[in-house]
């Protein structure tokens, strides 16, 4: 049985995370109208993925679940919806 789980990474937090993994500052200021460049992409998904492994570890002595990454969508008023 396959279950949909949407998880919400807000593009401050995405931005923050990957200015980290490429060695700048930890300051970083997004504006609300802000677009990933295809790397910001290719590393937010990466970033999910790395998300949904640590919650299959964190469920893993409770039940046995697999989590996967089907989409990545950006566009914030369709994911309040």
């Amino acid at each position: 049985m396959s279950v949909p789980l949407m998880l919400f990474v807000t593009p401050g937090m995405v931005i923050a995370l990957i200015d980290h993994m490429l060695g700048g500052e930890d300051v970083v200021a997004v504006e609300d109208d802000y677009r990933y460049s295809d790397v910001e992409r290719a590393l937010y998904k990466r970033i999910v993925e790395y998300m949904t492994g640590t919650l299959k570890d964190g469920f893993s002595n409770y039940v046995s679940i697999d989590f996967s990454v089907e989409h990545v969508e950006e566009n914030q008023p369709w994911s309040r919806m």
